[in-house]
């Protein structure tokens, strides 16, 4: 584990608002001493705690910005969720005062951002939050599919001793600790064939506590700081004041993701261009093995349309959604 020093300005009076140039400045930061050592060092490897990297936004959104952003953009009931010896429960509450002593009583809030901004109607408040996540993803990201299989943005509202368990996320994580005190314990170093094993394990489930596989460090992110998780590093995170943090995720992917979004890609564009195949029973004698080698040229013909797009998308330089490119604003 490793930690970037940024000189630490004193928040005395932090921004009652927002700052989307700001959070740009906040982007480069949070790969600690150059994005070059970044890819190098950290990068899928090992997290990085980059202290301060975040002073211009802490304090800025805070426990009632949380809440009225929730009632404005989520229907009741409202979800928590809780650990307790490692394994989560999730509650239901029908009121946003019943979610608070829910939280106060060491329960977590979580409000899906990614879900929201790609349409008019985001609240105000987050269109700093996807700024960064922006910039980030320019800075990071090799393919962009969609918002379901590139995105994972969300905002934490945690309660004094809260917990989710020890998990890990497929995601690459970037946390911007904005109000208050949560505590971490994360692998020093990404253990991806022991995680990825527990795939194969019957019976094993994410919902299920996760062992750390090998040497952890332990990290306290306060207002101001932040914090890259490597996808697939196993962390446990546990409160120390009421808190509110944000999740910027980017999705790990491998192969077959991209096919599966080429796919998806063909099925709404194209779908009418690939006709029934014809299926005739064994009892029909030439006619159904003639049936069959027919369908398999034609998965062949399929095949290579799916690698000529794929080499097309990987080729192309990054294409980003209208709400994610440089300089988008909110829509009318």
């Amino acid at each position: 584990m490793h930690t970037e020093t940024v000189a630490r300005v004193p928040n005395a009076s932090p921004p009652a608002v927002m700052d989307a140039s700001a959070y740009d400045a906040v982007a480069t930061r949070m790969f600690g001493s150059s994005p070059a050592a970044f890819f190098s060092d950290y990068w899928s490897r090992r997290p990085l705690y980059v202290p301060n990297a975040c002073m211009d936004c802490a304090g800025s959104y805070g426990v009632e910005d949380f809440l009225g952003d929730l009632m404005a953009t989520h229907p009741a009931p409202y979800q928590s969720v809780s650990a307790y010896e490692d394994v989560r429960s999730f509650s239901r509450h029908p009121t946003i005062n019943e979610l608070r002593h829910a939280i106060a009583a060491g329960g977590v809030a979580a409000m899906k951002l990614n879900r929201f901004w790609h349409r008019p109607g985001m609240p105000p408040n987050w269109t700093a939050f996807r700024s960064l996540f922006a910039s980030l993803s320019r800075a990071t990201m090799m393919l962009y599919m969609t918002p379901a299989r590139s995105e994972d943005v969300d905002l934490f509202l945690a309660g004094p001793d809260s917990q989710l368990g020890s998990h890990y996320d497929t995601t690459h994580v970037f946390t911007v600790q904005l109000l208050g005190e949560r505590k971490w314990r994360v692998d020093t170093e990404v253990q991806l064939d022991a995680v990825i094993g527990l795939l194969r394990q019957p019976g094993w489930s994410p919902a299920k506590p996760v062992a750390h596989p090998g040497a952890t460090c332990e990290i306290t992110l306060r207002a101001g700081d932040a914090l890259y998780v490597p996808a697939y590093a196993v962390h446990k995170v546990t409160g120390v004041s009421w808190s509110v943090s944000l999740s910027l995720g980017l999705r790990a992917f491998n192969e077959i993701d991209v096919v599966e979004h080429l796919i998806d890609v063909i099925r709404a564009t194209r779908f009418p261009d690939y006709r029934p195949a014809l299926a005739l029973p064994e009892t029909q004698g030439e006619a159904a093995v003639e049936a069959k080698l027919q369908l398999i040229e034609r998965v062949r013909t399929l095949l290579k349309d799916v690698e000529m797009a794929a080499i097309g998308q990987v080729v192309a330089p990054l294409n980003l959604p209208p709400m994610l490119a440089a300089a988008a604003v909110e829509p009318a």
